[in-house]
């Protein structure tokens, strides 16, 4: 529930049916990525995942990665209301690149909720990039795969 009558898979009542279909989407939209990252050699590491139906019940296990509030670089950790476009360097934006021309993503403007300014992604807002030093080595972590493919409302 995310807040008080209001759910996030379902709107004003809870649906595992949906919820189940977005957990789905977000594997096969890590698969997708993963196929992209492998064939293009591209430095972009991704967690693992599984999903496990049991009894009629969906869980998503996901990986811990070594990410945190502020080392989001790339997407949205708060449904728009607040973008980042990148960091600033040459290496993610050509991670960026090559993801969006194998998943045939052009760039398009979104509005940033918190200030109203527009903004150029050339992937949904909603897949997020981290980036976590280490060793004075950057390192760029993906997750939040769900919407990197078209699909339906279920």
């Amino acid at each position: 529930e995310i807040k008080t009558g209001t759910w996030l898979y379902g709107g004003r009542s809870r649906s595992a049916y949906r919820a189940g279909k977005a957990m789905g989407m977000e594997l096969k939209g890590l698969n997708s990525l993963w196929e992209i990252v492998v064939s293009k050699n591209v430095d972009l590491k991704l967690p693992l995942m599984c999903l496990i139906d049991y009894l009629g019940f969906r869980l998503c296990a996901v990986s811990l990665l070594p990410i945190s509030g502020d080392s989001l670089v790339y997407g949205t950790k708060d449904g728009a209301h607040t973008l980042y476009d990148g960091d600033g360097s040459k290496y993610l934006e050509n991670i960026v690149d090559v993801i969006s021309e194998g998943l045939h993503s052009v760039p398009h403007e979104i509005v940033e909720y918190s200030s109203g300014t527009k903004k150029e992604l050339k992937l949904v807002a909603d897949f997020e990039i981290h980036k976590y030093i280490e060793n004075g080595k950057a390192h760029y972590y993906a997750l939040d795969f769900a919407r990197l493919l078209l699909h339906c409302d279920p």
